[in-house]
C-alpha cells in the first residue's frame, strides 16, 4: 500500500498548532453486484477473527503484534480480516494500513434467542450501539484499510433497527460499505436488508430450495471432483450485491498438546490437559503427533477445495475462512492449520496454501479424482485473475509425475486473462494407460513462471479388473461360531462385517467446528496408517486420508477396540475426537488359534463394478494375506470384539455422577480397566454415583480392583427408585478387594443381594 502523511497547520490568533495523520487514497464502490477498489474488481480472501488472545485475554494494543499477525495472513495469501462481533484497536488499523489488509469490524453484540440479547429488545443497549457506531467511525474512519462495516454476526430480533444503523453509517461516513448482518439466515432471511451494500452469507434460497456457499453439507455426500461451484447461488436477485461467503471451512484438527506449555498468561489450557490425559489413559499418548499431522493434512485438503470452489465461482466477491488458526473456546474449536499463537502446525506451508488463496490462481476443473487406467484423463484449466490489471500472453506449464518421476510435460498459453473474471484457458488431456498400467497416485503440477504461481492436484488410476480371490482365503461378512471354529482350526479369514455391535460411525471429512458444541455429528478425524505396510503394496496411500479414501469412508463404521492391549495399534486407525479418544480400528489383524484373521470395517465387497477404489483395496488386502508377510501375532481382546459368543457385554446403560470430572469420568469406574480412574468431587463429603442397568440383574457383590484414594467408606444401594433407595446391600471401608452383599429376608426366603 501507498501511505501518505497529511499535515495540517492551524493558526487562531496567537495560537499555533500542527496535526499529522497517516492517510491513503482509495475509492471503494460497487457496480453490477461486484466490489470495486479504485475501479478494479476486488476479491476478498478473508480470515475470521473471533478475538482470541490466549496470553492476555484481550487484544494487543501494540502495532508490532498486529504487524506480525497480518504479515502471517499475507504469507498465506489473505488480504482481508473480519472481526466477529468486535472492533480491533487503533494498533490493528495502523498495521493493516501498512501491510495491506482490508478490514471488516463489527459492533459488539452477539444476539441469540435467549438472555434478552435480540436486537430491539433493549432500547438503552440499542442507543449505546448507535453511539458506538459513531465513535467507531470517528476513531478509525480515516484508515484506508477500513473498507467494510457490518453490524454483527447472525443477529436476531428487529430488522428495522439494523436498517437504521446501516442508514446512519452510510449518511455519517460514506467512505465505507455497510451491511446489517453477517449471515442473515439467522433471521430467516436470505436476501440483504434495505440499504445493505454487500452481503456476507453462506447460503441462498433458489426456487424454494436452500443451497450453501460452503462445503459443510457437500463433502460427505458429493463424489469428489473439482468442477462444481456456487454459480447457482449467484443468479438473480443475488447478483445485485457483492456476495462474500460466510465462515467457510471450520474443519477440525486434532489438538497439539505440545502447545500446552505456551499458555503462560491468564488462560489455562485445561481442555488440552484433559484431552491429553484421556489419550494417555487409552494408551495412545505417543500417537498424538501423528493424529495432529494426519487430521491436519486432511483438513488442509478440505480448506483447499473450500477456497478453490469459491474462487471458481464467477461473480463471487470473496470468502471469510473460519479459521486459519485455532479457536480454543466454544467447546474447543481446533479448526486451524495454525495454532492459537499464529504458529504453523507443520501440515501445510504458506506457499502450498497460496496455491488456492491468491490474487491469481491456476485451477483444474476435474469431473472426478479417481480414474481407470483405461480412461483418458481430461480437465479444464481456469484462471481467476484479481490482480490490478488484465494479463496477456500467460504461459502455463503442466506436468504429470508418479513418485516424483516425470511422466509427461506440456504447456499452453492464455491469450487474455481479464481482470476480475474467471477465464477458461484450455484442456489438459492424456491417456492414463500410456502412463501407468497398475494402481498409481499421480500428481499434476501447474505453474505460470512469469506470475510466480503454481498449483498441484493428486489423482488416482486403478485397473479395470482384478484377479479372483485366492481360493484358500475365506471371505466372510458375519462373525459366526462356525467361522470362529474354522479360524481356530487353521483357516485364513478376511472378515468384512456387515453389522458390528458398538461400531462408531465415521465420515470422510473431519468434524465441523466443535464436537462439544455440535455433538450430533460424526466425530472421526480421518485415518492414520503406515503407507509402507505391505497391506498397501497395491493400494497407493499417504499416511493420512486423501481423496481416494472418500469412496470407502464417506459413510462407514469403525470398530471400537479399547479392550485390546494399550500398546496395540491397528493397521489402519481412525482418529477419534479428543473429547473421547477411543481406539478405533478400520483394518486389524490377529492370530486366532491356528488361524489368521484380518478384519476390514470398510465396505470393500459391495458393487465392485462401480467402486474401483474398494475393488483395489480388496485386491491389495488379499495379496497381502496370500503372502508370507501375513503372519499376525495374537492380539488379546481383538477376536472378542467381533465374535458375539466371546464378546463381553457391559451390563450398564449409563453411569452418572454429579460434579463429574471430564478428565476422569464416572464411566471409568465400571469399564473393567484398572489403569483408568474416576475422580469424585473434592468439595463434597459425600458423592453419589448412579449406575443404571440395561435390565434386571441380581447384585450379589462388587470388586474394587485397586485401592481408592481419599475414600473412607462406601455404601451400595439397589433400587428401582433412586429417591427411595432403601437400605444399602453393601457397605465397605473402600479398600481394595471384593465385597459380598448382605443377606436379607424378602418375605419368602432369605436371599443374598438384591435385584
Amino acid at each position: 500500500p501507498y501511505l501518505y502523511t497529511l499535515t495540517a497547520d492551524s493558526r487562531f490568533g496567537k495560537s499555533r498548532g500542527t496535526e499529522q495523520v497517516r492517510i491513503g487514497f482509495r475509492d471503494l464502490s460497487t457496480a453490477d453486484g461486484r466490489l470495486l477498489l479504485n475501479g478494479r474488481t476486488l476479491y476478498l480472501r478473508g480470515e475470521h477473527d473471533p478475538g482470541s488472545f490466549p496470553l492476555t485475554g484481550y487484544p494487543s494494543m501494540d502495532k508490532a503484534d498486529w504487524l506480525r499477525i497480518f504479515r502471517i495472513g499475507k504469507e498465506y495469501g489473505l488480504n482481508h480480516w473480519r472481526f466477529h462481533s468486535w472492533c480491533p484497536p487503533e494498533a490493528a488499523f495502523a498495521a493493516a494500513d501498512e501491510v495491506g489488509i482490508y478490514l471488516q469490524p463489527e459492533l459488539t453484540l452477539f444476539s441469540q434467542n435467549w438472555e434478552h440479547t435480540r436486537v430491539g429488545e433493549d432500547s438503552l443497549r440499542d442507543a449505546f450501539l448507535t453511539d458506538e457506531l459513531q465513535r467507531l467511525l470517528d476513531t478509525y474512519g480515516n484508515h484506508p484499510s477500513f473498507l467494510l462495516m457490518c453490524m454483527g454476526n447472525e443477529l436476531k430480533g428487529d430488522a428495522s433497527v439494523l436498517e437504521r444503523w446501516v442508514a446512519y453509517g452510510k449518511h455519517y461516513d460514506p467512505r465505507h460499505l455497510y451491511a446489517s448482518n453477517a449471515n442473515l439466515e439467522a433471521m430467516g432471511k436470505f436476501l440483504p436488508l434495505e440499504g445493505d451494500e454487500f452481503q456476507v452469507a453462506h447460503a441462498a434460497k433458489v426456487n424454494g430450495r436452500r443451497y450453501e456457499r460452503r462445503m459443510g453439507s457437500y463433502y460427505n455426500h458429493e463424489r469428489p471432483g473439482t468442477t462444481n461451484d456456487y454459480s447457482h447461488t449467484m443468479q438473480s436477485p443475488y447478483d445485485q450485491w457483492p456476495i462474500i461467503s460466510h465462515e467457510l471451512g471450520q474443519w477440525g484438527v486434532y489438538p497439539d498438546f505440545s502447545e500446552i506449555e505456551r499458555y503462560t498468561g491468564v488462560l489455562a489450557p485445561r481442555n488440552l490437559e484433559i484431552f491429553r490425559s484421556l489419550l494417555q489413559q487409552k494408551g495412545m499418548a505417543n500417537m498424538a503427533p501423528r493424529f495432529v499431522d494426519a487430521s491436519g493434512r486432511l483438513a488442509a485438503l478440505l480448506y483447499k477445495e473450500e477456497m478453490e470452489r469459491a474462487l471458481r465461482t464467477p461473480g463471487m466477491d470473496g470468502f471469510q475462512i473460519l479459521d486459519l488458526r485455532d479457536y480454543p473456546a466454544q467447546g474447543s474449536a481446533y479448526v486451524g492449520l495454525l495454532n492459537a499463537f499464529w504458529d504453523s502446525k507443520g501440515v501445510i506451508t504458506p506457499e502450498e496454501f497460496r496455491q488456492s488463496c491468491n490474487d491469481v490462481t491456476l485451477l483444474l476443473k476435474m469431473p472426478k479424482r479417481t480414474w481407470l487406467t483405461s480412461e483418458t484423463f481430461s480437465a479444464q484449466l481456469v484462471v481467476p485473475n484479481y490482480r490490478q490489471h488484465t494479463l496477456s500472453g500467460t504461459l502455463i506449464r503442466w506436468q504429470v509425475l508418479h513418485g516424483g518421476n516425470l511422466l509427461l510435460a506440456d504447456s499452453l498459453t492464455a491469450d487474455t486473462l481479464p481482470q476480475g473474471e474467471v477465464t477458461p484457458c484450455g484442456t489438459l488431456s492424456f491417456a492414463l494407460g500410456n502412463l501407468v498400467s497398475h494402481a498409481a497416485q499421480l500428481e499434476i503440477q501447474l505453474s505460470a513462471p512469469a506470475l510466480g504461481i503454481s498449483n498441484s492436484y493428486n489423482v488416482w488410476a486403478y485397473p479395470d479388473t482384478q484377479p479372483a480371490a485366492p481360493a484358500d482365503i475365506l471371505i466372510a461378512q458375519e462373525a459366526t461360531p462356525e467361522l470362529l471354529a474354522q479360524l481356530e482350526a487353521g483357516a485364513t479369514v478376511l472378515l468384512v462385517p456387515k453389522h458390528q455391535p458398538d461400531a462408531e460411525r465415521i465420515t470422510f471429512a473431519t468434524p465441523f467446528w466443535s464436537t462439544l458444541m455440535f455433538d450430533y455429528q460424526p466425530k472421526s478425524m480421518g485415518l492414520v496408517c503406515n503407507p509402507e505396510h505391505p497391506l498397501f503394496a497395491h493400494f497407493p496411500t499417504a499416511s493420512h486420508t486423501d481423496w481416494q479414501w472418500w469412496e470407502l469412508t464417506a459413510h462407514a463404521y469403525a470398530a471400537r477396540i479399547n479392550d485390546t492391549p494399550l500398546a496395540y495399534r491397528p493397521i489402519l486407525q481412525v482418529i477419534d475426537h479428543p473429547v473421547r479418544n477411543d481406539k478405533l480400528g478400520a483394518i486389524m489383524e490377529t492370530r486366532v488359534g491356528q488361524g489368521r484373521l484380518l478384519v476390514c470395517m470398510l465396505d470393500i465387497l459391495s458393487s465392485p463394478d462401480s467402486r474401483p477404489v474398494a475393488r483395489q483395496l480388496k485386491h491389495s488386502i488379499l495379496q497381502y494375506m496370500a503372502s508370507p508377510q501375513f503372519a499376525p501375532a495374537e492380539v488379546p481382546g481383538l477376536k472378542e470384539c467381533f465374535f458375539s459368543t466371546l464378546r463381553v457385554e457391559r451390563p450398564y446403560q449409563s453411569v452418572r455422577l454429579d460434579g463429574e470430572n471430564p478428565e476422569h469420568p464416572a464411566t471409568n469406574l465400571t469399564d473393567g480397566r484398572s489403569h483408568t480412574r474416576c475422580a469424585l468431587p473434592i468439595d463434597s463429603a459425600r458423592a453419589t454415583l448412579l449406575i443404571t442397568l440395561k435390565g434386571e440383574r441380581y447384585i450379589t457383590g462388587c470388586t474394587l480392583p485397586v485401592a481408592p484414594e481419599g475414600i473412607s467408606g462406601f455404601d451400595l444401594y439397589v433400587t428401582d427408585d433412586p429417591a427411595q433407595p432403601g437400605d444399602a446391600i453393601i457397605s465397605g471401608a473402600g479398600r481394595e478387594g471384593t465385597y459380598e452383599a448382605r443377606s436379607w429376608d424378602n418375605g419368602f426366603t432369605v436371599q443374598k443381594g438384591k435385584k
